[in-house]
Order: structure tokens, then C-alpha cells, then sequence
């Protein structure tokens, strides 16, 4: 849920941004706000579960010699 919120929420931004909307109100900093926040939440949504399944299967791998 909320990824899908975080997505609608950048796509309403870079929305905002190309239609100079932002830029009329001096508000183009939210653009940079968006980018700063991108990369650790892809980075805790998507990349942790993959690198804990490996962690998982090389210790029970680990377990079983």
C-alpha cells in the first residue's frame, strides 16, 4: 500500500514539475525531496526481501553441511 501511494504521489509531482507548476510557486525543491526519498525506499521495498531470501537459503545451505 505503500508503494502505491509513494508512486502516486512521485507521478503527481513529475506532473506538476513538466507543466511548470512547481516552478510558478518556488516549489522545485519537492522534485529533489522526491529523488532523496526514491532511493532508500526502493532500496527497503524492493531490494531487502531479495538480498534476506539469499541470506535465508545460504544458511540453511550452511546448516545442512
Amino acid at each position: 500500500m505503500f508503494l502505491i501511494v509513494f508512486y502516486v504521489m512521485a507521478i503527481a509531482i513529475l506532473i506538476l514539475y513538466f507543466t511548470d507548476w512547481l516552478k510558478r510557486r518556488s516549489m522545485e525543491w519537492i522534485v529533489y525531496l522526491l529523488a532523496v526519498a526514491t532511493f532508500p525506499a526502493v532500496i527497503f521495498l524492493k531490494v531487502a526481501p531479495f538480498i534476506w531470501s539469499i541470506v535465508d537459503a545460504v544458511s540453511a545451505h550452511m546448516n545442512q553441511i
